[in-house]
């Protein structure tokens, strides 16, 4: 976020110099900042998880009915019969609970204390939810702020953010094993897995890398589907011609950015930031990615090489930092006293190596 931040505060007057319009530039630095504010809800919500474990553990799925009934409760005072009378800042107290509610179900799913029946629960329920508030109560339909608009669901969530979560939420676990089993083979792995190491950068990015095409399109000028109002259905199939642009635009963003976003390096040259590739964020605490994960998880991931309470898995045979532990054939000891090997044969070992870098 920082590195995004420093990079527009010396391309803005350089831009303006350049000849681009003040607008333009102000409609520019809107688009990049603007998504930012995920950022601080994810550091909250994620300094929370101790608390939404115990939640989970005692509770189970229902931990998160709190969250949302304390967002119904706002909604209908700000909505209801005592709009009026309600100050503005009482949207606020949605924040929290809001945003914390889909958090709390993936906790509590992860503690195996929502199965498929309350995976349909939370299907039905979030999708009746989702049509009662549009049909009945009027709620705006996007989920995002749109000018003109008086109400919005995004900006603090509303009760219709958490319906959809709900329903999403739902779908996800229930369609979890089949998305395992497609999974399983590497060549449809592979890039889920790098999106989803990249995710915080393809967020703060994406915009950038978007912009690096429309400012110098801007000086060509008006080119259909980048520079021009999406006034028509040809509008979306020239945006949709550019996309591979912005693609481009943003690996090649990405490939000097990340480096600069995870932890340093540990003992000898510790102030520098670990470069590497993208994979390598794969073995580091938090991760639950594995090359053969979707086989036979329990016997690839070491729970006791991450810290306490994080709820890593770390492959077997590695440290929480990414090195390889255990003797010299790889083998990792975890709790209970079990000794998994690296999965068998060259393949396995080759996989092991690269999953365990230094």
């Amino acid at each position: 976020m920082l590195g995004v931040t420093a990079v527009w505060a010396v391309a803005a007057p350089v831009l303006y110099a350049a000849g681009v319009p003040e607008a333009s530039l102000r409609t520019g630095a809107t688009l990049v900042i603007q998504p930012l504010w995920f950022v601080g809800v994810y550091v909250v919500v994620t300094a929370l998880t101790p608390y939404c474990v115990r939640a989970a553990r005692f509770l189970g799925g229902w931990a998160a009915v709190p969250l949302l009934a304390s967002v119904a409760v706002v909604d209908f005072l700000r909505y209801g019969p005592l709009a009026d009378s309600v100050p503005s800042w009482l949207s606020l107290v949605n924040i929290l609970p809001g945003w914390l509610f889909a958090y709390q179900l993936g906790v509590s799913w992860g503690e195996r204390r929502i199965g498929r029946r309350g995976a349909w629960l939370l299907l039905a329920g979030g999708t009746l939810l989702f049509a009662a508030l549009l049909a009945v109560f009027h709620y705006p339909a996007s989920m995002v702020g749109v000018p003109g608009e008086a109400r919005t669901n995004s900006h603090p969530p509303s009760l219709l953010v958490l319906a959809l979560a709900s329903a999403q939420s739902g779908a996800a676990i229930l369609l979890r094993d089949r998305l395992a089993k497609l999974l399983a083979r590497p060549a449809l792995w592979a890039p889920v897995v790098v999106i989803n190491l990249c995710a915080m950068t393809i967020l703060c990015w994406h915009q950038t890398a978007m912009l690096a095409a429309a400012v110098p399109g801007s000086f060509a000028g008006e080119l259909a589907g980048l520079t021009t109002a999406p006034d028509s259905m040809g509008w979306i199939a020239a945006r949709l011609a550019w996309m591979p642009v912005f693609a481009a635009l943003s690996v090649g963003i990405a490939r000097y950015a990340r480096r600069f976003e995870g932890p340093p390096e540990q003992g000898k040259g510790a102030g520098r930031p670990r470069s590497g590739g993208p994979w390598r964020g794969c073995w580091r605490p938090g991760s639950r990615c594995s090359p053969w994960a979707s086989r036979d998880p329990p016997r690839q991931y070491d729970e006791s090489a991450a810290p306490p309470g994080s709820g890593a898995l770390v492959p077997y045979g590695c440290s929480a930092s990414g090195d390889r532990g255990g003797d010299d054939r790889g083998h990792g000891q975890v709790a209970g006293g079990r000794d998994p090997r690296p999965p068998g044969g060259a393949a396995g070992r080759r996989r092991w190596r690269r999953a365990c870098p230094g």
